[in-house]
Formats: structure tokens, sequence, C-alpha cells
């Protein structure tokens, strides 16, 4: 259920939501083949859509899908008590101003990004590469080369295959270098330090 993961309860979930500023999900376009990485901006009360094809035809196939993240979104934030456990006075807030907690999401569009040759099936690269960085906090490049991104991509995964194998990892869970996380309340938001 979308609440547990707002909430911060299932295992893929590492953070709950009221203790970020911003949620990167990979979204699949139903009969399209095609990937993009939506990120919901609490702070500017968005959701900005990552896309490596670049059409009229297309853009409006993704904002309509992406519509149902916009309409959904608020009410689940409602729902689990999102507003209060962050903290965020939807009154004052110059994002929220004039707004009823269910009305959509905005939906941003994000232009000039590299994007896919034609025909290609690189869309998960893409956005796999967009979402490293954003979440680095750095400018996506204007060229992005998807040949050398799988590269480093698998020469990082052989990477942490033989530090598993040194280590005796047989799965994940037992695989090195995992952050030790320590929670602490702190007024109204859950602060995680790793160490």
């Amino acid at each position: 259920m979308i609440i547990d993961y707002i909430n911060g309860y299932k295992m893929l979930a590492y953070a709950p939501w009221h203790t970020v500023d911003d949620v990167f999900i990979p979204v699949n376009l139903e009969g399209r083949l095609h990937w993009i990485l939506i990120v919901i901006s609490f702070n500017d009360r968005c959701i900005k859509v990552y896309d490596s094809i670049n059409n009229s035809l297309h853009h409006s196939f993704v904002v309509n899908h992406i519509k149902k993240y916009a309409q959904l979104i608020p009410m689940y934030l409602v729902k689990s008590d999102f507003y209060q456990k962050k903290g965020l006075d939807i009154a004052i807030h110059h994002r929220y101003q004039g707004h009823i907690v269910y009305y959509s999401f905005e939906i941003v569009y994000v232009e000039d990004l590299p994007q896919q040759p034609a025909a290609s099936l690189d869309c998960g690269v893409y956005v796999a590469s967009y979402a490293e960085f954003l979440s680095e906090r750095k400018d996506i490049p204007a060229v992005l080369d998807p040949e050398e991104i799988r590269l480093r991509y698998g020469a990082l995964l052989w990477n942490y295959g033989n530090q598993k194998i040194q280590a005796g990892a047989v799965s994940d869970i037992e695989a090195p270098l995992k952050p030790v996380m320590n929670r602490t309340q702190n007024n109204s938001s859950e602060r995680i330090t790793i160490q």
C-alpha cells in the first residue's frame, strides 16, 4: 500500500517521505515500452518529469499518464498526515497558499535534457543517469553516452560482486559497506544519521 511507503514502513523505502524534500519514482508508460523519471517535490508542490524522448505527441501522452499521480499523491499525503509530520504549514507556505490540500500537484516537464537516439531502447539508462545526477545534486549534462554509462554501471556492479565474494556474503543483506542508520526523534521530524 502506498501509504506504507510514504510512512517508510516497507523494506524498499529508505526513509519516510516527510523526512525528505523530493521522492524519485521511475515510471513505466503502459503500452509504450518506455521509462521516465518523476520527482515529487514537496517544497515546490509539483511533479517534475524527466523524459529521454521529446516530441509533442509523446509529451501529451506522458502528461496524461502523470496526471493520475498528480491527483492521487495529495490525497495520500493528507491521509498519511504528511503535512503535520513534515511541519509544513500550508496556510503560510508560498507554494501551498490558495490551494486546498487535495488539489493536484503541478506537472513540470523538464526541458533541455539529453535525449536517447531514435528507435533505441536506452530509456532505462537515461532514467538511472537522471536519478544519479539529481540525487548527487549535480547538473544533468547536455549529452549522455549510453554505452559509457552501461560500462560504468557494469564496472560498479562487478566491483560490488567482488566485495561480496571477498566478504563471504551470500545475499545483499550480508553484503559489505551497508551504512548503519541511527534514528532519533527531533521535534516533529525523524532524523537519520548514517555512520
